[in-house]
């Protein structure tokens, strides 16, 4: 069984940011597969670098940049903030509201 977490961060050196999000018995199989598609999306912006890893247990997601800049726009945004910062997911919810497969595209 998983671990409950709520969806939190941790900052950490270098301009990281380490986000847990929840991952409850439920939502075992939705949320790794919400973050891995997401952070795809997310690692194509050449701002920061994107990092998932996950165990039986947690998937975390990690965003790094140098940029003082960005490093505070990766604060400021949190976990929720990035999930939904990047324009592919105007197109997921267009998609959702036309009955579409949204995971198709």
């Amino acid at each position: 069984m998983a671990k409950r977490r709520r969806a939190g961060s941790q900052l950490r050196a270098a301009g990281e940011r380490l986000f847990h999000p929840q991952r409850a018995p439920t939502l075992q199989y939705e949320i790794p597969r919400m973050v891995s598609a997401h952070s795809a999306q997310l690692a194509m912006d050449d701002r920061w670098t994107v990092a998932v890893l996950e165990t039986n247990e947690s998937i975390e997601m990690t965003v790094t940049s140098n940029d003082p800049a960005v490093k505070a726009q990766i604060k400021g945004l949190g976990f929720y903030g990035l999930m939904a910062s990047q324009d592919h997911h105007r197109e997921h919810h267009m998609m959702m509201a036309h009955g579409q497969s949204v995971h198709d595209h």
